[in-house]
């Protein structure tokens, strides 16, 4: 008699289905490209409330398809445990939705990282035609170190890649401010691969520029189209865009011509510096002959493909390392909120233990409905924010990687739901525990 109204809440039920509607229609449509990839992460937030609204409701309808079962199979406390379930569904809610937070929350922020450093060597891998980079240490590396680099026996092509910025704009529009690299245009097409979606790069002479994808959609512009470009000296010009291209993550915005730009960046100095091997030649020697030209221009370190790969990874590696740290933390206080909700959960529940007893229900048969409870709970929010995660990761490693089972590292993906549940299961049962310790007489007293 002293249970509240089993109703769920038509008002709330209907805005967690209006945000789980929104939420889905936003992700179907976040699965091609970075800017998608950014959205789809972003869903994150709106999925937890979704979650947290619908909460009684999923309480209803679990204590209906998982009580029903867990009954027949225990008549006792499984029996006991679903009719707790269907008589405080906002309690149920309250207590699932901390639990989804933790599973959700962690699996997000250590998996999405994991899809796009994977989805970057994928791609760089694909852009990169070169086997040996050279990458400036300090200072850039002057032009004359490419130069050098040609001339060696069994190089097919060197250059250098210069970064600069600039402003772009078509007509009356707003400028677009890009992220550039200075290429020689007679070597870049041997040793980078963009992938070139439209035009060619043989236009990227005189005049000519390629923009990224991302760049020319935001322009509105294709091939042909005549744009204005503001150097970092302060003065402009206009030029033609040559070719369009896919590749430009982490990358370049645009792809400028060095007899068009070179006069306009600050130096000439490049950051990189590519050098592909002729087909015959020995990669091993040419990367002698490189570290040879080193006294000559000590800012140069030369690596093979390897080598640069390994650096590469050794990089996302230490990237993780500290998103794991914060994640630690973070981790931290969402194990006090989870634990913190569940001991009130439990701790408000004093006077119906006591009556359980007073009616002929043994103590350890009160643990064993606590431990179906817990069980449940802890089962409903595993579900839920493994599907909260999939929902985030699955549209991010399509937008990026094209596949929508990324690889992700086993280990981690069994211990965030394996976390959770201990963590769940062991502050009920901890808590009942403790719970049962007064005598079913003196808890009705004080309440009386």
């Amino acid at each position: 008699s002293s249970a509240p109204p089993p109703g769920v809440g038509r008002v709330r039920t209907a805005l967690g289905l209006a945000a789980l509607t929104t939420c889905g229609v936003v992700l179907a449509r976040s699965t091609e490209g970075r800017r998608a990839a950014g959205t789809a992460e972003s869903m994150m937030p709106a999925l937890l409330l979704a979650v947290a609204l619908l909460g009684p409701l999923i309480g209803r309808v679990a204590s209906v398809a998982i009580g029903g079962p867990v009954g027949r199979l225990s008549p006792v406390t499984g029996f006991l445990a679903a009719a707790a379930l269907r008589a405080r569904p906002r309690r149920f809610a309250a207590a699932v939705t901390p639990l989804v937070l933790a599973v959700a929350f962690t699996g997000s922020v250590l998996f999405v990282p994991v899809v796009k450093a994977a989805a970057d060597t994928a791609e760089d891998g694909r852009r990169l035609l070169a086997d040996h980079v050279v990458q400036a240490d300090g200072i850039g590396i002057p032009p004359e170190f490419a130069a050098a680099a040609r001339r060696l026996p069994g190089v097919e092509a060197a250059g250098g890649l210069v970064s600069t910025t600039a402003m772009v704009s078509v007509g009356d529009s707003g400028s677009h401010g890009v992220e550039a690299r200075i290429v020689d245009p007679r070597e870049f097409a041997q040793l980078v691969d963009p992938g070139v979606t439209a035009g060619s790069l043989d236009g990227l002479r005189g005049e000519g520029v390629a923009l990224g994808r991302h760049t020319a959609t935001a322009l509105r512009i294709g091939v042909g189209a005549t744009v204005r470009i503001e150097w970092e000296d302060g003065t402009g010009g206009s030029a033609t865009v040559a070719a369009v291209y896919d590749r430009d993550a982490r990358f370049a915005d645009a792809l400028l011509p060095a007899p068009f730009a070179a006069g306009h960046a600050p130096d000439r100095l490049a950051s990189t510096v590519l050098v592909r091997t002729a087909a015959g030649a020995d990669p091993r020697q040419v990367g002698r002959e490189l570290r040879g030209l080193v006294p000559d221009y000590p800012m140069a370190r030369v690596s093979d493909r390897a080598d640069y790969d390994a650096a590469r990874r050794h990089r996302q590696e230490s990237a993780g390392a500290v998103g794991r740290l914060m994640l630690g933390v973070v981790c931290l206080f969402t194990a006090i909120a989870v634990v913190n909700t569940l001991v009130m959960a439990t701790g408000e529940r004093l006077r119906e233990f006591a009556l359980l007893r007073v009616v002929g229900t043994t103590r350890g048969q009160v643990l064993r409905m606590t431990a179906w409870e817990g069980g449940i709970t802890v089962a409903v929010a595993v579900v839920l924010g493994a599907g909260v995660t999939a929902a985030v990761v699955v549209p991010v490693s399509l937008a990026l990687g094209g596949t929508a089972r990324p690889a992700l590292p086993w280990g981690w993906v069994a211990a965030v739901p394996g976390g959770a549940a201990l963590l769940g299961m062991g502050t009920v049962l901890l808590t009942a525990r403790l719970a049962l310790r007064r005598k079913p007489v003196e808890v009705l007293g004080a309440h009386e």
